[in-house]
């Protein structure tokens, strides 16, 4: 995806063969280009109007260029996917690992983005929706009662720090112009599931599906030990007591968040 680029050359450097080129803002475009009596200078874009002295840049329409992206509740889905730690056996014949996915419900959120690198954010789930899913019709058995939802409805993420580990961005052939791509980044959060909160971390990737200041789209996976939340039933660390059945204590989340200015 390309996007514009306002950019400063250095009069000394214009007729070399590589002139010195510093890239002020990448955005949607931009309309009006003008110099102030105190020789700041003024621009609007699509996604407001700044004006830059030289060394930083005012964003008169967000706050320290920070923009609040609503999370999509429709387009963003968490999965989890959960194991038994010995698989099932009949006779010789290896039945699989009673694999078992679902999804749950997101019911609210928020990502707090600065000058096109995410800062912060939070989501909340229902825990009332947790539901597993089956690959063939018929009768199953209900999915045990890990969690007490009448006590605690909703788990919450928020997000405490995040790691840039490449921004996506790729410079065009003629120079000028700047491709957006798939930016891979490291989230750090605290997550609070049961009423106790952990700090967790896992590997993401962010990009803008419309430019600059189009919809966001963060692709995650987070692997936890339920263990750490208090949900201990048919754990492997009480393999001694119960024997087969057991349940692995990591449990996986697929997270697909998608979120609109």
């Amino acid at each position: 995806m390309a996007v514009w680029a306002l950019s400063r050359y250095d009069a000394n450097s214009l007729y070399s063969n590589k002139p010195t080129v510093a890239e002020i803002m990448l955005g949607d475009a931009f309309f009006g280009l003008l110099e102030a009596n105190d020789g700041s200078i003024w621009f609007g874009s699509a996604t407001g109007v700044y004006r830059y002295d030289g060394k930083t840049i005012t964003d008169f329409y967000n706050k320290k260029g920070q923009k609040k992206y609503i999370i999509d509740t429709k387009q963003s889905v968490v999965i989890w996917k959960g194991s038994m730690l010995l698989g099932a056996w009949e006779g010789s014949t290896f039945l699989g690992d009673g694999s078992g996915t679902g999804d749950v419900d997101i019911l609210k959120g928020e990502l707090v983005i600065e000058n096109r690198h995410l800062e912060g954010g939070a989501v909340e789930v229902d825990m009332n929706t947790i539901e597993q899913k089956f690959d063939h019709p018929g009768p199953h058995n209900k999915l045990p009662a890990f969690f007490d939802v009448k006590k605690f409805p909703v788990s919450t993420f928020t997000i405490t720090k995040v790691e840039t580990v490449n921004d996506g961005k790729t410079e065009g052939r003629n120079g000028n112009m700047t491709i957006e791509g798939v930016a891979t980044i490291k989230v750090t959060g605290n997550l609070t599931i049961e009423g106790i909160t952990k700090a967790v971390t896992f590997p993401a990737t962010m990009y803008f599906k419309d430019g600059m200041d189009g919809t966001v789209v963060v692709n995650g996976t987070l692997i936890i030990d339920r263990t750490d939340w208090g949900i201990d039933y048919a754990s492997e660390k009480y393999f001694d007591k119960s024997g087969d059945g057991i349940i692995s204590d990591d449990v996986k989340l697929f997270m697909r968040i998608v979120a609109k200015k």
